[in-house]
């Protein structure tokens, strides 16, 4: 019997490019900003995709952190999500991963 193996290799590159609010995407869209009424200020949204994308975390754990409160939202009018850029970098952010601790000197000990 002869087999057929195929291995497909994909790559993801994500870019990300910080931009001022008067500026715009590469779509030519200006970056949506609106009053966000937990951070009590103006501020700018991004897909769930998006802050996906500039936090590192899978868009699974963007739309768990909005479904427990950790992420500021609004649901647009096409019922699509965005997600509150301020409460991503949250100084009590806990989505991101935490730094890896250093070893400990009793771990160098028993070395």
């Amino acid at each position: 019997m002869r087999r057929t193996r195929i291995t497909t290799i994909t790559h993801e590159l994500t870019l990300i490019q910080s931009v001022s609010p008067d500026q715009s995407l590469s779509s030519g869209q200006p970056l949506p900003q609106s009053w966000c009424d937990l951070c009590q200020s103006l501020t700018t949204w991004l897909t769930p995709e998006q802050a996906a994308a500039a936090t590192g975390l899978s868009p699974r754990q963007i739309y768990r952190a909005v479904e427990t409160g950790e992420l500021h939202f609004a649901e647009l009018a096409d019922r699509s999500l965005r997600i509150c850029v301020a409460s991503l970098s949250a100084p009590d952010d806990r989505l991101l991963p935490s730094p890896p601790s250093p070893p400990s000197k009793d771990d160098d000990a028993g070395a």
